[in-house]
């Protein structure tokens, strides 16, 4: 059981460094932000009289980050670099700045921090906010993408995801593919909202994250890590390059979709005691996704299995389905297209 005095712990704060991977790229970069500071350079004479300009370090040690965090976190959130910087950055008057996105040579980490709407969130919020990364987990393996690695953080989760290390000079693009990433999954997944959480929407290469096993002096609980060993992600880092990254979403042109289910789905659905039980949202044994959408790829794989495979009519299946994603929740056309190309694959 955690000690409800304990300020840190340093099992979670070495293991999450680890993960990283920093060292044999660059530095890790470490920013101790005072619950006081105020942002803006209008502010610095202010901040500065008051002690409440940011602590940075850059290291390759865990025993300096314990070290950071032993010295900092009592009035401080302490963070750390989430990719690794090429050197120790210092401003014009030689003392150590943060790094800008121009900064960063290598992308090797991105996360996406799911935050609950209301802070005071409740157990039932909690539970359903689970659900939603076993919902998020399932719609990865889809796309063969390795699970991410979880990290509590207080208010929420981080899913982490670790890529082989990217070259930003060979992929000047790579912030736009992490975006469209992120947005691809806010898209998906836009119904969260209705259930109280929130996709955080930054996702810039110069990222920083609270060190996993602190937490902020005022909060009651600390942040928890539950990877292991590092494991990259070679298909995650194709995904990403193969992203359209040139139209946003939900531009598509939508589809022409008739009134009525294909009749050969009307046989099925008539006489097919699975079918049925898919069409109603029923029945599912095979994976832990029981979400509409998840209702939804079961349906088009049992039709494809079937022997319905022309798309157009697996687009009316799903498209006219009661408790579908698409009647339910709001999902558009390129969900259904989506969906059904991966019930092809």
């Amino acid at each position: 059981m955690e000690n409800s005095l304990q300020q840190y712990s340093p099992d979670d704060i070495i293991g999450s460094f680890k993960w990283l991977g920093h060292a044999q790229y660059g530095f890790t970069e470490l920013i101790a932000l005072h619950g006081k500071y105020k942002p803006g350079r209008e502010n610095f004479v202010f901040n500065a009289k008051q002690g409440y300009l940011p602590k940075i370090w850059y290291t390759k040690s865990e025993k300096q980050v314990l070290e950071f965090v032993k010295k900092h976190h009592a009035e401080h959130t302490c963070c750390y670099s989430v990719n690794p910087r090429p050197q120790i950055l210092r401003n014009s008057k030689k003392y150590a700045r943060s790094a800008k996105d121009s900064d960063i040579e290598i992308v090797m980490n991105l996360y996406l921090d799911f935050d609950f709407i209301n802070s005071m969130a409740n157990d039932e919020v909690f539970l359903r906010l689970e659900e939603l990364l076993d919902e998020v987990d399932f719609y990865l393996q889809k796309e063969k993408i390795k699970k991410p690695v979880r990290a509590f953080t207080g208010n929420g989760y981080h899913l982490l995801f670790a890529l082989p290390p990217t070259s930003v000079e060979e992929y000047p693009d790579i912030g736009s593919r992490l975006k469209k990433f992120r947005d691809t999954i806010g898209y998906e997944f836009s119904n969260m909202k209705n259930k109280g959480i929130k996709l955080d929407s930054t996702m810039d290469l110069r990222r920083v994250a609270k060190i996993y096993g602190t937490k902020k002096p005022s909060a009651k609980k600390l942040s928890k890590f539950y990877g292991n060993e590092r494991v990259e992600d070679f298909v995650f880092k194709e995904y990403l390059l193969s992203l359209d990254i040139s139209e946003p979403l939900g531009n598509e042109i939508s589809m022409p979709l008739p009134d009525t289910i294909p009749d050969k789905f009307k046989e099925l659905l008539e006489h097919d005691k699975l079918i049925q039980k898919l069409w109603n949202n029923e029945g599912k044994t095979e994976t832990a996704d029981v979400s509409r959408s998840g209702y939804d790829f079961s349906l088009a794989k049992t039709c494809i299995k079937k022997g319905i495979t022309d798309i157009n009519d697996l687009v009316s299946i799903l498209a006219l389905r009661p408790e579908g994603a698409y009647q339910k929740s709001g999902k558009g056309d390129r969900y259904l297209r989506l969906t059904i190309a991966n019930a092809i694959k």
